[in-house]
């Protein structure tokens, strides 16, 4: 299995909100004209745990390695748990790579 997003360092988009609402942990983008996309991720546990730790820029390695420490999983489960939500975050702009300018739309 190829897993190149282990190398690559990954930071929160400013241009996302997290809120809780209902129990809920949500990621809202904040917009910036009424035709902007519409959309709300909903955070489970590892989404939650993750994004937590982009609070500073963190190579996939490094995540891999910290969800490690607080979950009672193998390496190739985290490696593959880490790299589903990651792609995930990225799919919908909530996470960027280091040095690429988020999208402000």
């Amino acid at each position: 299995m190829e897993t190149p997003w282990l190398e690559r360092r990954y930071q929160r988009n400013p241009m996302i909100v997290t809120r809780s609402i209902a129990g809920e942990r949500l990621l809202i983008p904040i917009h910036r004209s009424v035709g902007d996309k519409d959309w709300i991720f909903t955070l489970n546990e590892t989404a939650g745990f993750l994004w937590d730790a982009l609070e500073e820029l963190r190579s996939g390695e490094e995540l891999v390695e910290m969800a490690r420490r607080s979950y009672e999983a193998g390496r190739e489960e985290l490696v593959e748990d880490v790299g589903r939500v990651l792609g995930e975050l990225e799919a919908v702009g909530a996470v960027v790579l280091d040095g690429v300018e988020p999208d402000p739309e």
